[in-house]
């Protein structure tokens, strides 16, 4: 997993520096330069890798009590209202 995730930060840092450096100056970064990804994308998958390893790591080395269960409960019924809240229309 680690070399998966330097893989997608190094996209990311590609993309910034794409972003922020070369185009002002009109520069253009070649396509093997951006390793064939997208920097958006690899950061959404990016954070998806980090909060598996997480809440993997946070599962083996804490047993689920209580207070962990209605945290969980409270920050999902916050999230999906903000979710909702979100949709057009």
């Amino acid at each position: 997993m680690g070399a998966v995730r330097l893989f997608l930060a190094l996209v990311v840092a590609a993309g910034h520096l794409q972003l922020l450096v070369l185009a002002p100056l009109h520069l253009g970064v070649p396509w093997p330069f951006k390793f064939g990804m997208n920097a958006g994308y690899a950061a959404m998958n990016f954070y998806m890798i980090s909060g598996f390893l997480m809440s993997l790591v946070l599962s083996q080395k804490y047993p689920m009590s209580r207070g962990v269960q209605y945290r969980f409960i409270r920050v999902v019924s916050l999230g999906s209202f903000v979710c909702i809240g979100q949709l057009p229309g």
